[in-house]
């Protein structure tokens, strides 16, 4: 882990003259959730590539579903825990950043609020993926189908921000890795029932 005493001065500059932060926290909160994207959306679509089209990438002889795959399976579940908890406290702080309440900067906060809760996301599926898919000794916080309906309803908040400044077009990349994590998701839950 690196350290990141260096970088709290320049942080709170950063805050106070880029986003007239008066509490001089953001950029940290900012630093301190690049930090909990343990297992990120990239290993997460290189799984999903694999399981619903059958497709391994590979880089230079190295499988990429392979290498996600054993990065999931190293990381423990206190390290994915502690990464979701630290993330609704950013979360919270960034709520009750008094940046929050200056309407030029709306649109802003709202894309680092929907940062926190996919870093989250991605988080408490790799908890359910140790567990259902590679057989792992967990205990996920969500139950399958919960956490389907939680990825719904961040990718609904997410869609609507991102319309207001991006085209359509380039969204359906990610409302098809959405669908296709939560079809995974349900189907895990319809196992148990059947």
């Amino acid at each position: 882990m690196e350290d990141d005493r260096d970088f709290i001065a320049i942080d709170r500059a950063v805050s106070v003259v880029e986003y007239e932060d008066p509490g001089e926290n953001l950029v940290g909160l900012l630093r301190e959730l690049s930090h909990q994207d343990i297992i990120t959306f990239k290993d997460l679509a290189f799984f999903r590539d694999y399981k619903v089209y059958n497709q391994n990438y590979n880089d230079f002889g190295i499988s990429l579903y392979e290498k996600a795959k054993e990065e999931m399976m190293q990381v423990s579940e206190d390290q994915l825990k502690t990464a979701v908890t630290r993330c609704a406290e950013i979360f919270n702080s960034l709520k009750h950043n008094n940046m929050s309440s200056y309407a030029d900067r709306q649109e802003e906060m709202l894309e680092y609020y929907l940062a926190a809760r996919g870093v989250s996301l991605m988080q408490r599926l790799t908890l359910v993926l140790k567990e259902r898919e590679y057989g792992q000794d967990v205990h996920p916080l969500d139950a399958p189908y919960e956490l389907a309906g939680k990825l719904e309803y961040w990718l609904m908040d997410y869609c609507n921000a991102w319309r207001t400044g991006s085209r359509e077009s380039e969204l359906y990349r990610i409302k098809e890795f959405v669908g296709q994590i939560c079809s995974i998701l349900r189907k895990y839950d319809a196992k148990l029932y059947n």
